[in-house]
């Protein structure tokens, strides 16, 4: 419960995104509910708006999360073609290496692909190209997804696929392979809005600059898919990133282009950890640049990392659970060649368990927090480390509740 400036208070449910606003008199019916019964008009509307339950939430969210996590009805893959990359970016955070996904590797993984299709009754594949930079494969994009689209349309299932891509081969040519490999939805970085600011963190091997190619391709892009432009928002550019959004939104109004934007939080676990916003200073600027205050509650597991058949392929065929862990060995749990779920010695199952064991936090600070629900702990990889990092959201809460109150009395005044 927050108080409100302008006096009463609001109430938010950060399980199902509600917002309730109470005046003093309203506060006394929630605080004391018990003595005013359940058949009292006020009690009614906070049981009716769930603010006043009777049953064990965590129990009940923690069970809707193992549920989701453990549901078959669509695979979910993470192909990297390759590990290599034109770029050299100084936050990356993926394994280099050479090499790309040869024949036999792609011949496992339509083998496995069909047997996971067979075996846990799944209904649709969803499929995602990245690496490394995909689209220096766009060989192997082709013909895998060739396959992998008549599995599905053999069985009548739906396909569906996407690509994250740095941008500096998205020209026309690559724009009408990506239509044919029925990718509709493609994410690219820009992490300014001009080359000064973008090429300071997202520069070719050989130092040159990438932002002129990129956005020309965004500008010129005659695809199909809808485009996401991803800004990894640090100390040096957070300051500009409202003329990037202003820019691309433009550009996505000036005909059939759809662009949509983000900033996303570069964290500081990587190499260009100076740059990275801690926690405070990103919820700082999440709040000064959103338009808009939005509603946040559960929208399921946090990421793939628990979900079982949302699995990250590279490109010799290895399987791991988390996009930060692709190319090492280590974390890899088995391979497209012979792994198999319910074989404990087709791969390394502990890797396996330790990754999906993150569905849910273990630790009492997660467990008494009312955020539980809109993060369940955060980032699986760094509860890994012991760098556990709370949602931004924890660090303005009551501004958070606040704006979202207001945002609602304007709705209902309006």
């Amino acid at each position: 419960m927050t108080a409100l400036p302008e006096g009463g208070f609001a109430l938010y449910n950060f399980l199902t995104g509600r917002c309730l606003r109470l005046s003093v008199l309203s506060r006394d019916y929630y605080d004391n509910f018990e003595l005013y019964g359940g058949e009292c008009a006020p009690v009614r509307r906070l049981v009716d708006r769930g603010f006043i339950v009777d049953y064990d939430e965590h129990a009940y969210l923690r069970n809707r999360v193992r549920m989701q996590c453990g549901d078959t009805h669509t695979l979910r893959l993470t192909i990297c073609p390759t590990l290599q990359c034109n770029f050299a970016c100084p936050y990356c955070y993926e394994t280099a290496r050479g090499g790309r996904m040869g024949k036999q590797v792609q011949d496992d993984l339509v083998t496995f692909s069909e047997a996971m299709l067979e075996r846990y009754h799944v209904g649709a594949l969803e499929v995602c190209w990245y690496g490394g930079e995909p689209l220096l494969e766009p060989e192997v994009i082709r013909s895998l997804s060739n396959r992998l689209m008549s599995l599905c349309d053999e069985r009548g299932f739906p396909y569906w696929a996407s690509a994250i891509t740095n941008g500096y081969f998205l020209d026309a040519h690559m724009a009408a392979l990506l239509d044919e490999c029925r990718v509709g939805s493609i994410q690219v970085t820009l992490d300014g809005p001009d080359s000064r600011t973008h090429d300071a963190t997202r520069h070719l091997r050989n130092g040159s600059g990438t932002f002129d190619r990129i956005m020309s391709n965004i500008v010129t892009f005659s695809g199909k898919s809808d485009i996401t432009v991803r800004c990894n928002a640090h100390r040096g550019n957070a300051s500009e990133y409202p003329e990037l959004e202003e820019r691309l939104l433009a550009l996505g109004e000036d005909g059939d282009r759809r662009i949509n934007v983000y900033a996303g939080h570069m964290d500081g676990h990587g190499p260009y950890e100076g740059m990275a916003m801690h926690a405070v200073e990103y919820a700082d600027f999440r709040y000064a640049t959103d338009k808009g205050v939005g509603r946040v509650g559960y929208s399921g597991p946090i990421c793939m990392v628990p979900k079982l058949l949302d699995l990250v392929v590279d490109e010799r065929g290895n399987l791991y659970k988390c996009l930060e862990s692709v190319g090492r060995d280590d974390e890899s749990f088995g391979n497209v060649r012979d792994f198999d779920f319910t074989d404990s010695q087709s791969g390394n199952m502990d890797v396996l368990s330790e990754w999906l064991g993150y569905a849910w936090p273990d630790d009492e600070e997660c467990l008494r927090c009312s955020l539980l629900p809109v993060c369940l702990g955060g980032c699986p990889q760094r509860r890994r480390e012991g760098t556990k990092e709370c949602t931004p959201i924890k660090q303005l809460t009551d501004e958070y509740v606040i704006a979202l109150a207001r945002e609602l009395m304007h709705r209902d005044e309006g």
